[in-house]
């Protein structure tokens, strides 16, 4: 219940981000597309460890929220965690798309991604699969990038021990 009553309080100040005026929408084809190409790409920055394609994805004060830690703050914050991610694990990834939503110049992504992490210095690989949630902003006509991001497992944690 709690978890509601945040996201539904999070509704007026999306929606004030947004200019006077607008309203929902389902995005355009032409959106859906840019939208889908963007998460593909992502998966191939992914394999290739790419990080400086991977930031041109990052809004400036972008957050992203992965599961059991704090929120990471900002494109700097967030360059340094991917830093450390890549010195340690190497990822296959592959983002199934789900709808596009769009108010403005601000879209509402959601999605499955699957991947398999790997230790970098060997061992055997841990499969995921996640749901995502996606902010994208763009400019006039311009790129999409990450300003908002959140995810976690579609497995729930195994409790206790």
């Amino acid at each position: 219940m709690q978890r509601r009553v945040v996201a539904l309080a999070a509704v007026p100040v999306l929606l004030g981000a947004c200019a006077p005026g607008s309203s929902l929408r389902l995005a355009t084809e032409y959106e859906m597309v840019a939208v889908h190409r963007m998460v593909e790409d992502l998966d191939r920055i992914a394999a290739a460890e790419d990080l400086d394609a991977f930031m041109e994805h990052i809004d400036e004060d972008c957050v992203a929220m992965a599961p059991y830690e704090p929120a990471i703050v900002g494109a700097d914050a967030i360059r340094e965690w991917y830093e450390n991610f890549y010195d340690t694990y190497r990822i296959e990834m592959q983002h199934q798309p789900g709808e596009t939503f769009a108010i403005g110049d601000v879209f509402i992504h959601r999605g499955v991604a699957t991947s398999i992490v790997t230790p970098e210095d060997g061992g055997a690989g841990t499969g995921f699969e996640n749901k995502y949630l996606m902010i994208l902003r763009r400019d006039e006509g311009g790129p999409f990038r990450i300003w908002r991001v959140a995810y976690n497992s579609n497995t729930p944690p195994v409790l206790g021990g």
